[in-house]
């Protein structure tokens, strides 16, 4: 018998109310989030679910195909959120007749966990209005019980602007930079209690949000003053901080009379946060990043032990990973290779990572399940390794160079599997990461001929592939601009340049920063300039 499909997103749905049955959706309605679940600690956090383990097979599957990751079969079906125990407020824009995300009729389309169903390419007119009408998804911040949702303005602020700027800062801007609800917590868990014990880390907590803030309100004035100042205020207090510090060094705290804050921690926690800001902006430099890179790889052991020890591990993975979105000088195309930079500072952060993380519990370590896990940060040091080899390539011996890319491939194609409970849109961002730095392999001018042309091609298909279900309008975006671009990079005229167009697109229309614009303008000017090219080489 055929049987009427339940309304999800009520405890008992009208249909099995009227025949007087039990529900078989009860478990997919949760109580909105209010102030009082945010602020309530341990009682307002949902857990993940363990995931599907994937399903047995006779042959061993391949590395690179999108069926390995998440245990998720080749034939499309409907796959239930994963996280939909933590990011259901997005349901209450919603009418309880309406379709969105996972609660509409299921199709023939595969559906991607976490987010609703995948985007598919079509000419449709009425497709693409669907699509475009689609409300932005804002992924809740989780429940932090030893922090106060409303603080007073520690700064000297106009009250008003600071709880603006700080409810914007948990609310849209850690979400913004999250691929999961996990990575959200570990960011607002580790930055905020700092930055209300320090006064700089809030100026740079205060810059990043006021640039979100005015980007997302470009045609209010007071929005865009509003930024530039706290933009401004930040820099201030962080040349104070050094030239303080500076001074510090010269003469004693005693002679000279003032007590400053040396806490390395502190200053790279605003270094990187005004490095964010700047990325906001659309500014590329890196002088931010560098900065913090040289305060955590000159921090004494003593000054190591007494931090925090989770916010430590935090900025370490997310300073590795800003210097190496600055690696990339040239992206690889189909006619030609990447150009890499060296990062000499990579390894010694990845050192201090491993020491960091070798006095962790197993406890402390298991909670860190966000996306910057180690196989990522692993992954990511194959980049600097490449460009080495790319310098040297005149000098170093073939033989070697061979083996040495033969086992980069080994690292990238063999990661370590992510830890229990993990979340599904972390394993898609980590797949989309592998294959594309696959790519830069695979179009490395080291030793070209040694890869064969079927694998690059294979894995620039599951590359696309994985670009063609990232969710619709997923508001950690940022993790995925990266990949995104190297695919772009790689497009050939056609249906794959205009995914790309497309999903960048939607990225402009959801995140609040220049930089799938600049992804824009950057594509947009690699093509055209390859194209002419291509058509001098005909004639």
């Amino acid at each position: 018998e055929r049987r009427k499909k339940c309304d999800e997103r009520q405890p008992v749905c009208l249909a099995c109310a009227r025949k007087n049955t039990d529900c078989i959706w009860p478990d997919n309605w949760k109580e909105p989030q209010t102030t009082t679940t945010f602020s309530a600690g341990p009682a307002g956090t949902k857990t993940l679910p363990p995931p599907t383990p994937p399903p047995a097979k006779s042959q061993q599957p391949n590395v690179l195909a999108w069926e390995s990751c998440n245990g998720r079969e080749s034939q499309p079906k409907r796959v239930s959120s994963i996280s939909s125990s933590v990011n259901d407020i997005e349901a209450n824009g919603f009418d309880s007749s309406g379709s969105s995300g996972s609660s509409g009729p299921s199709g023939p389309h595969e559906t991607t966990p976490e987010s609703g169903p995948a985007r598919t390419p079509s000419t449709s007119i009425s497709t693409s209005l669907i699509i475009r009408r689609q409300p932005e998804t804002a992924q809740p911040s989780p429940a932090i019980n030893h922090l106060p949702l409303f603080p007073k303005s520690p700064i000297g602020a106009d009250n008003g602007e600071f709880q603006l700027l700080f409810q914007h800062f948990v609310w849209r801007s850690m979400p913004s930079m999250s691929v999961d609800h996990v990575d959200t917590q570990i960011y607002i868990g580790n930055i905020v209690p700092l930055a209300l014990a320090d006064d700089l880390v809030l100026r740079g907590v205060m810059a990043l949000s006021g640039q979100q803030y005015a980007l997302a309100n470009q045609t209010n004035s007071q929005a865009r003053r509003l930024g530039a100042r706290s933009y401004s205020a930040a820099l201030a207090a962080m040349r104070s901080r050094v030239s303080a510090l500076a001074t510090a060094e010269d003469k004693s705290a005693s002679s000279s009379g003032t007590q400053v804050d040396q806490r390395p921690e502190a200053l790279a926690a605003a270094s990187l946060l005004l490095a964010l800001t700047e990325a906001t902006r659309g500014d590329r430099s890196s002088q931010h990043v560098n900065f913090a890179s040289h305060v955590l790889r000159n921090m004494t052991p003593q000054e190591r032990l007494r931090a925090d020890q989770a916010m430590y591990r935090t900025m370490l993975k997310v300073c590795m990973f800003l210097c190496f979105e600055s690696a990339v000088r040239e992206l690889p195309a189909p006619l030609g290779t990447s150009k890499l930079a060296m990062l000499p500072d990579m390894p010694a952060l990845a050192g201090h990572l491993w020491e960091a993380e070798a006095r962790a519990s197993a406890e402390e370590l298991d909670a860190e399940r966000g996306v910057f896990q180690g196989p990522f940060v692993r992954g990511l040091l194959a980049i600097p390794h490449l460009a080495r080899l790319q310098v040297n390539d005149a000098v170093e011996n073939e033989e070697e160079r061979v083996a040495q890319l033969a086992a980069m491939e080994v690292q990238l194609t063999s990661w370590e599997p992510a830890k229990p409970n993990t979340g599904a849109m972390v394993r898609h961002v980590w797949k989309l990461w592998q294959l594309a730095l696959l790519m830069m392999l695979y179009e490395s001018p080291v030793a070209g001929g040694f890869w064969q042309v079927k694998r690059r091609d294979e894995c620039f298909e599951q590359l696309m592939k994985g670009v063609e279900l990232v969710p619709r309008r997923h508001m950690g975006f940022s993790m995925l601009i990266w990949p995104i671009l190297v695919a772009g990079s790689c497009a050939r005229p056609g249906p794959k340049r205009e995914l790309i167009n497309e999903v960048l697109t939607e990225a402009c229309d959801t995140l609040i920063t220049r930089a799938p614009t600049m992804v824009v303008d950057l594509l947009n000017t690699t093509w055209a300039t390859r194209s002419v090219g291509a058509s001098h080489a005909r004639n």
